[in-house]
């Protein structure tokens, strides 16, 4: 039984809610059908690689149902240059991939189709320059410097009293928490952080 939510989920369910709200369909299945055009691979569940596991890959597919949109490029984002094969190089770590040679293919077809898009990201050094171009509730994901992987951590931006915060879902806490210090700060502290990659819900 799921007794929390990681960043992701949190970030999904967020916006599972505010779309039901936002179309007066407040039942418990329209959330559910919410959350699975979002989490999901265009919507439909189909074993464990229709997930949209990749957070780089759920932007995509988001922005491609008209969900989100990437914002990183049109606010000044640079360049981000990954090759992503985390997942399908760290097998062991994925219970549902080790051992399963099908799964391992249908991930690493997923990784190569990735690996021909184009990414930004704003480097962690530089984000203050960006706080006025950002609004609550846009959706931050912080790029690093480990090998194979898009992103480690995700969650909203939140404006308050003139500050550009960071609400997430804190895996140290266990709690939904809003950064004490700014964003810039925030990523300062994690050597593995190397920026963010913008998204606005539409």
């Amino acid at each position: 039984m799921v007794s929390g939510l990681d960043c992701v989920t949190f970030v999904e369910n967020v916006l599972a809610m505010s779309y039901i709200i936002k179309k007066g369909k407040t039942d418990i299945n329209s959330f559910k059908k919410e959350l699975q055009l979002i989490r999901y691979r265009n919507g439909e569940i189909s074993g464990y690689p229709s997930r949209l596991h990749y957070f780089t890959d759920w932007i995509y597919n988001n922005q491609e149902k008209g969900i989100v949109k990437d914002i990183t490029e049109e606010i000044g984002g640079i360049p981000y240059n990954k090759k992503i094969d985390f997942m399908t190089t760290h097998t062991s770590s994925y219970k549902q991939l080790e051992g399963n040679s099908e799964y391992i293919n249908e991930m690493e077809s997923v990784e190569a189709n990735m690996n021909k898009r184009a990414l930004y990201y704003i480097r962690k050094n530089d984000v203050d320059e960006y706080y006025d171009k950002l609004q609550t509730g846009d959706i931050i994901a912080t790029t690093t410097n480990i090998d194979g992987l898009d992103v480690t951590h995700t969650g909203f931006i939140y404006k308050e009293d003139g500050k550009t915060k960071f609400m997430h879902a804190s895996i140290t806490k266990g709690e939904i928490v809003i950064s004490k210090e700014e964003l810039k700060e925030y990523l300062k502290s994690n050597k593995k952080q190397t920026g963010i990659i913008a998204v606005r819900p539409i």
